[in-house]
């Protein structure tokens, strides 16, 4: 079984639902929650079958307008600052 968290900029609870069923229909055996009242407003994505795609994860978001960073255990608060966070797909990936 793995895990990832990510941060997200999503806020609306419609948003998160839709999302949600965006991933569950691209990755069925995926288990995922959003957590919009954290800061970081949380994505946590499991998967009991094998790793967690995180970079198809991070495209299905940016590819809905929204934005998704892994989020690792040795993350500071530096990482918790939207205004650092990528503005563009390709600025993502530097």
């Amino acid at each position: 079984m793995t895990v990832e968290v990510f941060k997200t900029n999503v806020t609306d609870a419609a948003d998160a639902t839709w999302l949600l069923v965006c991933i569950h229909t691209r990755f069925p055996e995926y288990k995922a929650n959003f957590a919009l009242d954290d800061c970081d407003r949380i994505l946590r994505v499991q998967c009991n079958t094998g790793f967690v795609h995180t970079q198809a994860i991070i495209r299905l978001m940016s590819d809905s307008g929204f934005y998704a960073i892994v989020l690792s255990d040795d993350d500071s608060d530096s990482g918790n600052d939207p205004s650092r966070w990528p503005h563009t797909l390709l600025e993502l990936f530097e």
